[in-house]
């Protein structure tokens, strides 16, 4: 079959040559499918066809058209890339993860086959010197990384970027559909009522069957990840890898802490229905290693908080009814703390509140006793107008922070638990 592809010129006119060449792509189109998604199980026949049909296209690469044709640069090219290039990654992350895995056959379920094939790809990916469309890739990569039906991981995704010289925000999902993967994926409320024993903020009345149903309705990869922990996931792995990418997205720093915080409930109660990590499949030491990366996350992007003399002064009064209509100018901490507050008081969910917990366990410490006595008041003042949840949240978050610093007198605010409140839907 080479033989007669060499000869082109002999055997068969241009075009025809073309056509047939165009027939072998759509073959590895085809069978390189199967491969990719954690939901197929990939044959041996067809496994042989997409190594032959690799093969092929490799003897011709210097013959292939330098501008391919659309549905092969937006669909063949960027399945091509992640065969060769995401899928290793994604074999090494595991073979990391689970060091009883003696060879690549034992992996996931990756054959040797698979893995020449994958050789093979990148052979051909690196061969071609005809147009790539990298937009393509791009938006493939984008869409895998809450494909819950891939085999690649997010993790292994953002590693490949640099072979593209994509920054790692350029696949992740944008800040409205980070927000939208929150509210429509996570509920208000914990996975389990019994965690209000150990968290004072929690109600002991059970969750709304209309929340346990949409549990039910959450697709899981074949790691135990959720859509929303795909892309939380992936978008920790660039924080804590990038300082100047974490101090940029200070948005980001709600998402991971939420990620952080179901991490924890799926440690505290493993047998409860989570709704980001799939009940039995995340280890607990991935479970430690989100919260501890989260944890050094959140310190440092709010470790600025409280520099200026003012910083506390001017968030405060941004916040209560006193500041109304009076210009603060606040930092991007305080605008991130601000936003946090006011979206407590807006929506009521115990969720976000004990994600503004963590937040101001951070920020707490740096008050002086005239800021701490400014917070009390704003505690006070919320708890006048019944924002009960943050006004609880607060007074634990400000004993806890504050009111563990040496020589210091704690003006303790008064504590209560919560009573059950209905979230919005």
């Amino acid at each position: 079959m080479t033989d007669i592809l060499w000869g082109i010129g002999s055997f068969l006119s241009l075009d025809e040559a073309y056509d047939l060449i165009l027939t072998i792509v759509s073959t590895v189109d085809f069978h390189v499918k199967p491969i990719l998604q954690s939901t197929s199980a990939t044959t041996l026949v067809s496994t042989h066809i997409l190594r032959a049909a690799l093969r092929l296209l490799i003897a011709l690469a210097d013959k292939l058209p330098s501008e391919l044709p659309e549905n092969v640069r937006r669909e063949t090219m960027p399945a091509l890339f992640v065969l060769a290039i995401v899928l290793p990654n994604t074999v090494e992350e595991e073979d990391e993860k689970d060091s009883t895995a003696a060879n690549v056959e034992t992996i996931r379920g990756l054959t040797v086959d698979e893995w020449e094939a994958s050789k093979l790809a990148k052979t051909l990916w690196d061969a071609y010197e005809g147009l790539k469309d990298m937009e393509e890739v791009r938006r493939t990569l984008k869409g895998l990384i809450t494909d819950t039906e891939t085999r690649v991981s997010p993790i292994s995704i953002l590693q490949s970027l640099s072979s593209l010289h994509l920054p790692p925000l350029s696949v992740l999902p944008p800040p409205s559909e980070f927000h939208h993967l929150l509210i429509t994926t996570t509920p208000a409320d914990p996975v389990d009522p019994t965690l209000a024993m150990i968290e004072p903020l929690i109600p002991f009345s059970p969750s709304t069957s209309k929340t346990k149903q949409a549990l039910t309705h959450i697709n899981f990869d074949s790691s135990g990840y959720s859509p929303y922990a795909r892309a939380t996931r992936a978008l920790l792995h660039a924080l804590i890898s990038d300082r100047h990418i974490a101090r940029m997205n200070l948005w980001a720093l709600q998402h991971v802490l939420t990620l952080a915080l179901l991490a924890s409930e799926a440690m505290q109660v493993p047998n409860a229905d989570n709704p980001v990590f799939k009940k039995g499949f995340v280890s607990r030491d991935e479970l430690r290693a989100i919260t501890r990366d989260v944890q050094k996350v959140a310190a440092f992007l709010l470790s600025s908080a409280g520099g200026e003399k003012t910083w506390h002064r001017d968030l405060i009064g941004s916040l209560s009814a006193k500041g109304k209509g009076k210009e603060v100018k606040l930092d991007e901490v305080g605008t991130f703390v601000r936003k946090m507050i006011e979206d407590v008081k807006e929506t009521g969910s115990v969720r976000d509140s004990l994600v503004l917990s963590t937040v101001l366990q951070h920020i707490l410490p740096a008050t002086t006793k005239e800021d701490a006595d400014g917070w009390v008041e704003l505690a006070r003042e919320l708890e006048v107008t019944g924002e009960e949840i943050l006004i609880a949240r607060m007074s634990f978050s400000f004993t806890d922070a504050y009111c563990s610093a040496p020589n210091l007198a704690c003006p303790r605010p008064r504590h209560h638990r919560i009573r059950t409140r209905t979230s919005p839907t």
